[in-house]
């Protein structure tokens, strides 16, 4: 295995994220659109850690998946998160007039996004460029939410979120306390794996709530 710390922590995130989504599908509440959102939301980054713990795993010997097949599928998951998290914070607003442009303009993101993948650059920057608007309208959502009812799950949400900056954050920074089993991405992995956890709680209250 190529970078074995990077890769067995982005298969827990799979894992982790897939269990997610598996259980808010089986969550009951009035909110269905709102549940499906976000289990598109989850279950897009258990595929994208997938994904990546195949490119970080086996990228050197690929035969699995040829490399470039691979980072292609990544890019266009990490797009479908975006949307996920996009999706789901318009139906949090609840406001439906408002939430129907919100809808479109998430689309539209959302196809130029994937025609710039598979015809411009699959740069990773242009994955960020699709995701962190959409990760700033599910932390103003949640944060809206919890304005109006004073649910504590909507502030757990929002601290999720903002901990998902966080995670990007020490990403970049190339902070590393191991070269190997504790390098910035893996730190990455372990702060997102908490962020998600905590982004749950508030999505699982959300899809319940009836107010």
């Amino acid at each position: 295995m190529h970078e074995p710390g990077v890769a067995l922590t982005d298969y827990a995130l799979a894992i982790e994220n897939a269990i997610f989504a598996f259980v808010l599908s089986r969550v009951a509440g009035p909110n269905a659109k709102l549940r499906l959102w976000f289990v598109v939301f989850f279950s897009a980054i258990a595929l994208a850690a997938l994904l990546g713990g195949i490119s970080h795993g086996f990228a050197p010997s690929l035969w699995i998946m040829d490399r470039e097949l691979t980072w292609t599928a990544t890019m266009i998951t990490i797009g479908l998160a975006g949307l996920g998290a996009w999706m789901s914070a318009a139906h949090l607003r609840g406001c439906e007039r408002a939430r129907s442009g919100e809808r479109i303009a998430g689309w539209g993101v959302f196809a130029a996004f994937v025609f710039v993948v598979l015809f411009v650059s699959q740069d990773f920057k242009y994955a960020i460029v699709a995701y962190l608007p959409a990760t700033l309208f599910l932390l103003l959502s949640f944060f809206g939410w919890w304005r109006r009812s004073r649910h504590e799950s909507a502030r757990i949400g929002a601290l999720g979120v903002l901990l998902t900056f966080v995670a990007a954050g020490v990403q970049q920074s190339e902070l590393s306390l191991h070269s190997v089993y504790m390098n910035n991405n893996v730190i990455y992995h372990i702060i997102q794996a908490i962020a998600l956890a905590l982004v749950f709680v508030g999505a699982r209250a959300a899809v319940s709530k009836t107010d």
